[in-house]
């Protein structure tokens, strides 16, 4: 993970790769959990799933607003850590198996 001073962000590089034999179609979205620290937050998110995680719509960044199988995605997360703390997280993809 990476720190930019001058925006005072923290960033990461996720490649999201389908390795499933089936296309997975949109709304495709990656989705954070468990952030390990309360003072950390997802400065990008597009919105929130139903049950409250923050996420990211991935379904412009592929051509075809599908993941075919083997086909590959990178998206940057930006995390607000105003105390610059080490922390943890989980991350998951939700799509629609074609």
């Amino acid at each position: 993970m990476l720190y930019d001073r001058r925006g005072g962000l923290m960033f990461l590089d996720v490649t999201v790769t389908n390795t499933s034999a089936q296309m997975i179609s949109g709304p495709l979205q990656l989705v954070l959990d468990g952030i390990s620290s309360p003072d950390v937050t997802l400065a990008n998110s597009d919105g929130q799933t139903s049950d409250g995680k923050d996420c990211l719509d991935l379904t412009d960044e592929t051509d075809d607003g599908s993941l075919d199988p083997g086909e590959s995605v990178v998206v940057r997360l930006y995390f607000v850590n105003p105390f610059r703390r080490r922390f943890t997280f989980e991350l998951g993809v939700w799509g629609v198996l074609s």
